[in-house]
């Protein structure tokens, strides 16, 4: 950074806050949709007693909603880690 001019300094600041914001959005977003898969998988869970045909469903739509929440998990924190190096680096 000591080799840059004034101008790029401020360009890079502006690049460095604009992706910041980008990743705070993106977290804030898929922090939703893990709440989101969560509740449906609570939901599921509710409604597991209602029968034969629909407990068959019920156990699918669940081991998706899993997945989708691991997936989901894992994207966020590779999300907060590469946030977490931006806000970290040097001006």
């Amino acid at each position: 950074m000591e080799n840059l001019s004034s101008g790029q300094k401020s360009s890079f600041t502006r690049l460095r806050n604009q992706i910041k914001d980008e990743f705070e959005a993106l977290i804030a977003e898929i922090k939703e949709k893990r709440d989101q898969i969560e509740e449906m998988r609570v939901l599921l869970l509710e409604d597991d007693d209602d029968g034969i045909s629909i407990q068959s469903e019920v156990l699918n739509a669940r081991e998706e909603a899993n997945k989708k929440l691991e997936e989901i998990s894992a994207l966020l924190e590779n999300t907060e880690e590469k946030y977490e190096l931006i806000t970290n680096s040097d001006d």
